[in-house]
């Protein structure tokens, strides 16, 4: 599979060590170029400075050619934008935004799917340790 990444993170970062590890091709995008060394070591994809948000950085990796798109930035707005942006110009099948803003997050994924807020995923799954 074919997988573009937006924003790396430590839960990002623990995503291309797995997709890695499967074999995946995969190419992250971050705004931020030190942000990079949050990568695995022997990591195999493409790095590509820039924002996700701008066209161009799609036609320069050649979006048409990839399965899977995760914006996971810190910013809900740019995550949006840039979802918005893969819908409207390229044929993707699995588009995911992340949505830190709980209300936010549940008003998109009633309209939507790949909606994750990780602050609701996590308390639902402290609720879960904590109560069964």
């Amino acid at each position: 599979m074919r997988v573009v990444i937006m924003g790396v993170s430590a839960i990002t970062a623990s995503l291309v060590k797995i997709l890695n590890k499967d074999e995946h091709h995969i190419v992250v995008i971050d705004i931020n170029e030190n942000r990079f060394d949050k990568l695995p070591e022997d990591f195999k994809g493409e790095k590509v400075v820039g924002s996700g948000a701008d066209l161009d950085i799609f036609k320069k990796i050649n979006f048409n050619d990839h399965d899977a798109f995760l914006a996971a930035t810190n910013s809900d707005n740019i995550n949006i934008a840039a979802t918005k942006l893969i819908k409207e110009n390229f044929k993707c099948e699995r588009v995911v935004k992340v949505v830190h803003d709980p209300m936010r997050a549940k008003a998109f994924a009633e309209v939507e799917e790949g909606v994750i807020c990780p602050i609701l995923d996590a308390a639902s799954c402290f609720r879960d340790k904590i109560i069964g």
